[in-house]
């Protein structure tokens, strides 16, 4: 199946059937996480101006949204799957939330803040800068990109089923380790505002890493 890495379009709609399959599983779980999502806004709180619009990408079943929404964040949505995104919008109807690959984003605005939990490893190293990049690009220069993965001790990646769910059909998934991941910031232009790591409420480790857009022609 490396085929598939040189297609980013069937990548797409590979992980799009799959979170679609998975979504009723993610909603039957969504009252144990949402603590999760309550607390990963509030330590962003800080570094997002008071009523700032934010983008949630890959927002799933719209946990993060609605926390955002609660604190008076101008949010909004985008995931790649109908399902996931059924319930989001159900869960906050006032929100404008649509569907779609975060790489072909072309939004009429640049935002204050973009968010991306659980999007990053879904990628192989090859595409990960430039969705990052894309990410980056989303934001106004001085903007806030935040963004989560499991971390790992050691890089990998490769086709892999999801742990925990009834689905059997693989999704790519890239394991990133804390030092990528923050080289992968510098790569892209994002100067590191805050990094911590967390374990959720089904004990797995995350990295969350936040950085600031840099302005143009600012140089390391």
């Amino acid at each position: 199946m490396l085929w598939r890495l040189l297609l980013p379009d069937q990548l797409f709609r590979t992980h799009e059937s799959l979170y679609d399959q998975l979504a009723d599983e993610y909603e039957a779980r969504a009252g144990h996480r949402i603590l999760d999502a309550t607390e990963r806004v509030e330590r962003l709180v800080p570094f997002i101006s008071s009523g700032g619009t934010v983008l949630d990408a890959g927002c799933g079943v719209g946990l993060t949204l609605h926390s955002l929404n609660k604190v008076g964040f101008l949010a909004e949505g985008l995931d790649a799957s109908h399902q996931m995104v059924h319930y989001a919008r159900m869960r906050n109807p006032s929100i404008a939330i649509g569907i779609g690959d975060i790489r072909h984003i072309r939004p009429g605005k640049l935002y204050d803040a973009l968010i991306a939990d659980a999007l990053i490893h879904l990628f192989p190293w090859s595409l990960s800068l430039g969705v990052l990049n894309n990410l980056r690009m989303l934001v106004r220069p001085g903007g806030t990109v935040s963004v989560s993965t499991t971390l790992h001790k050691f890089p990998s990646e490769g086709w892999r089923t999801k742990d925990g769910y009834a689905s059997t059909e693989v999704r790519y998934r890239k394991q990133w380790t804390s030092d990528e991941l923050c080289s992968a910031f510098e790569q892209v232009g994002l100067d590191i505002l805050d990094s911590y790591e967390v374990r959720d409420q089904e004990g797995r480790i995350w990295a969350v890493l936040t950085g600031t857009s840099r302005n143009p022609g600012r140089q390391t």
